[in-house]
């Protein structure tokens, strides 16, 4: 970028515009970091002048000082999302990936389909995951609201219909920029394919779903002469006494009854808690797992 810049003047290739060549990728052969590139820009635009001045001085003087070309500033690289969010606002589409491809693998065992290979379908019930492009809400004669959303994923993009009971279900979940695991019909109109919308939630909540799942959980199974004897009031010191990110739950085997404890309960899951419980409830009584 240093040699880009000190060869075309800031009159034909302004600063402005070297932005926008860098979040584009325009300049990802010159240095692969767009970060640097980006906190670089003024240094190699100032480093430019200099090495233009100092050129046109070696024409007429003796001993002129040999321009240096500078080095990239370091800074922490952009996120993928920061990257392909530039992307979208210089060009108008995103050119090296798609916000959906990170979280393809939380989708696909759900039966997602893309939307090239829905097109392509016999199936009239499918599955889509994708970003909320646009959300256009009208109000019908009925004086009932709908609305129309453009979901785009890594093969293209479809409009989906939601009716006025879809809408008043997952109105909060339909925004522009949210990423979406769809469940729709779909339908064709005017030798057009679009979906109707029957079901839909966040990405971020099944990530949130799925994290929960791997994260071991403390089980604790209380007998009815644990309550007899008050073993509860010891097993709270315990918990208490060892906070942490593990959840709690007691399972109270008289009344089959199962409490899941606040998180304000959760506990640290090491192995001194869990001697210690052991010691209060019995070995088998005590378990760290995750939740099935």
């Amino acid at each position: 970028m240093f040699d880009l810049c000190a060869r075309i003047p800031a009159r034909i290739l302004p600063e402005r515009a070297v932005r926008a060549l860098i979040v584009s990728g325009a300049l990802d052969e010159l240095h692969n970091d767009r970060a640097q590139l980006l906190a670089s820009v003024e240094t190699a635009m100032e480093y430019g002048v200099k090495y233009r001045d100092q050129t046109a001085a070696s024409q007429t003087e003796l001993f002129y000082e040999e321009p240096v070309e500078p080095e990239y500033i370091p800074v922490p690289p952009l996120t993928q999302k920061d990257k392909l969010n530039f992307e979208k606002q210089v060009l108008g589409f995103y050119a090296s990936g798609h916000p959906i491809e990170s979280d393809l693998g939380v989708v696909t065992p759900y039966g997602r389909v893309s939307i090239l290979e829905m097109k392509e379908s016999t199936n009239d019930m499918v599955r889509l995951a994708g970003l909320v492009e646009e959300v256009k809400v009208i109000q019908t004669k009925s004086k009932k609201q709908m609305a129309f959303v453009q979901l785009s994923d890594e093969t293209g993009e479809i409009d989906v219909t939601v009716f006025s009971d879809s809408l008043e279900k997952y109105r909060l979940k339909l925004t522009k920029g949210e990423l979406l695991f769809i469940e729709g019909v779909k339908q064709e109109h005017n030798g057009e394919i679009k979906l109707v919308l029957r079901k839909c939630t966040k990405i971020t909540d099944m990530k949130k779903k799925q994290d929960q799942l791997k994260q071991p959980t403390l089980y604790l199974k209380v007998s009815y002469l644990h309550e007899k004897q008050n073993k509860l009031s010891e097993v709270k010191k315990i918990l208490e006494a060892e906070p942490g990110d593990v959840p709690v739950i007691l399972y109270y085997a008289q009344s089959q009854k199962v409490i899941r404890l606040s998180e304000l309960w959760n506990v640290s899951g090491s192995d001194s808690i869990l001697l210690k419980l052991q010691s209060v409830l019995g070995k088998d009584n005590v378990f760290l797992k995750n939740v099935p």
